[in-house]
């Protein structure tokens, strides 16, 4: 009689066994159809987005303009908060690449590090500092407008206030200069240095929820059926 109950005991724990591997693969199996359906629906759309920064200083009337390539490394794009220097946080700039096949909607995810060195060791440090960039066309009021959302207080976003459609690359400028008289740097040492990170993304109107996590557009009556048509970038 023992024997007979270990052996009932052991068929049981295989056919648990063999159940349990059936729904690991049936989960897998359908966790393997929604990313080739993701990957479908994105390629359709054929969207490209990414950010464009300089800086750009007035010399004897004339802009001058420097390359961000020069002081950006794997923290992001460096800046410095002496005005003599030319990757002065005042002369930064930037705008947005975007190109779509379908109408989309844009975001840019800005995200500043402050941090010193002392005898070789790098250290973050926990400035909380709100750097008051000027907008291209600040978004103000209610509705889909050509401008821009700061969002930054609740997800590090600026968001382009209504949905866009451009066949060729075109371009929507982001930021125009910086209020560095409304940015308190006394506060910080000498030797502070700065970087900042760009994150530009671009979805499809009808899918902002599952790529940007959001159950709503954060601009008062935002809605995403409308479209803007983009000039295109001269050359492009």
């Amino acid at each position: 009689m023992k024997a007979k109950q270990k052996k009932g005991s052991l068929s049981v724990l295989i056919v648990l066994v063999i159940a349990v591997v059936l729904i690991v693969s049936v989960t897998f199996a359908a966790i393997f159809r929604q990313t080739n359906t993701v990957q479908r629906i994105f390629e359709v759309s054929n969207f490209s987005a990414q950010s464009v920064v300089w800086f750009e200083k007035t010399v004897s009337g004339s802009p001058v303009i420097v390359s961000s390539a020069a002081y950006t490394d794997s923290y992001g794009v460096k800046v410095s908060i002496d005005p003599s220097d030319e990757n002065y946080l005042g002369n930064l700039r930037a705008k947005v690449l975007f190109k779509g096949a379908g109408v989309g909607l844009v975001r840019v995810r800005m995200v500043e590090e402050w941090s010193t060195t002392s005898n070789g060791v790098r250290t973050v440090q926990p400035y909380n500092l709100s750097m008051p960039y000027t907008l291209d066309n600040t978004y103000t009021g209610s509705g889909n407008k050509k401008a821009w959302l700061d969002n930054r207080m609740n997800d590090y976003c600026f968001y382009y206030t209504t949905p866009v459609y451009s066949a060729s690359t075109s371009e929507i400028p982001l930021i125009t200069g910086v209020n560095m008289a409304g940015l308190d740097l006394g506060v910080l040492p000498s030797d502070t240095d700065v970087h900042i990170l760009f994150e530009t993304d671009a979805v499809q109107v009808n899918r902002y929820q599952q790529y940007w996590g959001i159950s709503a557009l954060p601009w008062t009556s935002g809605v995403s059926s409308t479209q803007m048509e983009l000039s295109t970038v001269a050359g492009s």
